[in-house]
């Protein structure tokens, strides 16, 4: 929610916004995707999204048509949680 408040701060202000990201799986990617799409002074960011990892959490990937992703239609952010992995992955600390 603070992103998109900052971001359109900055559009009043007719000031673009750059998405990075930090290399996250598929859950953070979708995020990502959403944000950007529903944000219309985002700068294009090249480094979201990309097969980073051996394996994900997730049961799909998000489908992708050359080098562009495409935006998941499904509820919530579009991507279903393989709750086997994401066991098999849970640290305790």
């Amino acid at each position: 929610f603070r992103s998109q408040q900052i971001a359109t701060l900055c559009e009043a202000e007719n000031i673009p916004c750059f998405l990075g990201g930090c290399i996250e799986t598929t859950p953070g990617t979708a995020a990502h995707c959403h944000f950007y799409a529903a944000t219309p002074n985002i700068v294009s960011a090249v480094e979201i999204g990309g097969d980073f990892y051996v394996d994900d959490i997730v049961e799909a990937p998000i489908p992708k048509m050359g080098d562009y992703l495409i935006l998941p239609d499904k509820p919530g952010l579009g991507v279903v949680i393989d709750e086997d992995k994401l066991a098999a992955y849970r640290t305790t600390f």
